[in-house]
C-alpha cells in the first residue's frame, strides 16, 4: 500500500486491522492454554511444575502489558 501510494489513513486502518486480528489469536491461545495445559500443570505434585506454568503465564501477560 505505501508502494502504491495509498492513503496514509487508509494504511493505518488497515495497520490497525491486522494488530487487532493478532491480538484476538493470543486471546485466544491464551484462553486455550489456561484451559489446557495450564489446567494439567496445576494437578502436578510437582511444585517446581506448577511455579513454571504460573511464571510462564506472568511473563505472557507482561509482555501483552506492553504491546497495549
Amino acid at each position: 500500500m505505501i508502494d502504491r501510494g495509498d492513503y496514509c489513513i487508509d494504511i493505518l486502518q488497515q495497520v490497525l486491522a491486522v494488530n487487532g486480528l493478532i491480538r484476538s489469536a493470543a486471546d485466544k491461545l491464551l484462553q486455550n492454554h489456561l484451559e489446557t495445559c495450564f489446567t494439567a500443570g496445576m494437578h502436578s505434585k510437582q511444585m517446581s511444575s506448577r511455579t513454571k506454568m504460573i511464571e510462564e503465564v506472568v511473563r505472557v501477560v507482561r509482555l501483552s502489558n506492553k504491546s497495549k
